[in-house]
């Protein structure tokens, strides 16, 4: 499975996550996919490096939408490839799937130096689906980073984060199983599930104004 590490790094790695956490960076992210007022998250929470042992692999899912501790909404994902001499049969491709899995959008290959930058919300599904296949002693390697708001995305019609993980065609749905809540979730009608959420994000900014 994914390991991800964002104590005890190395100095060539913290300035490059000094980098893409920096206001010039974030406005040039944010010049690119016109997502604006984007903040750095300073408790790295998931960011870091990430890496991907040998038989080690991600299936298909939807990122989370709140960070835990700072109650940001989750707009941006940053990742940068650090996989020097990695030739194509080591594996560890990430795959980006639409919302309806119905065919692969693209598989981008983990070459050095390679970035990769996406808007994360209930449409953007990614993952690295299949098992790494470098020998032992070498890991895939990327330093990740993500980009936050305020103020929660506008979502698209009828768009709901229902399920976590996502099964790509052919494979067992098994994996997509919902909890009561998830079900819940697909029940509400469209309004009262607005008026929830509107709920909770007014409760989110108070913690924040009184944790500030």
């Amino acid at each position: 499975m994914k390991q991800e590490i964002s104590h005890g790094l190395g100095p060539a790695t913290q300035h490059l996550l000094s980098l893409v956490d920096s206001a010039p960076f974030r406005e040039f992210v944010s010049a690119i996919t016109g997502v604006r007022d984007l903040i750095s998250d300073p408790t790295q929470k998931f960011a870091g490096v990430h890496r991907m042992p040998p038989g080690g692999f991600t299936k298909i899912h939807r990122d989370f939408e709140v960070q835990s501790t700072t109650r940001l909404f989750n707009r941006l994902n940053l990742l940068i490839d650090l996989n020097r001499d990695w030739p194509e049969a080591y594996g560890g491709s990430l795959e980006l799937w639409p919302a309806e899995m119905s065919a692969l959008g693209r598989r981008i290959f983990p070459q050095f130096n390679t970035m990769i930058l996406w808007e994360t919300h209930g449409a953007t599904l990614h993952g690295l689906p299949d098992p790494v296949t470098c020998p032992p002693g070498r890991m895939r390697l990327s330093v990740a980073s993500y980009y936050y708001t305020t103020t929660r995305r506008v979502p698209a019609p009828g768009e709901r984060r229902v399920r976590y993980w996502a099964a790509r065609p052919g494979e067992d749905h098994c994996m997509e199983r919902m909890s009561w809540q998830d079900h819940l979730r697909a029940l509400m009608p469209d309004p009262l599930y607005n008026v929830l959420r509107a709920a909770r994000d007014r409760i989110s900014r108070a913690r924040r104004s009184r944790a500030s």
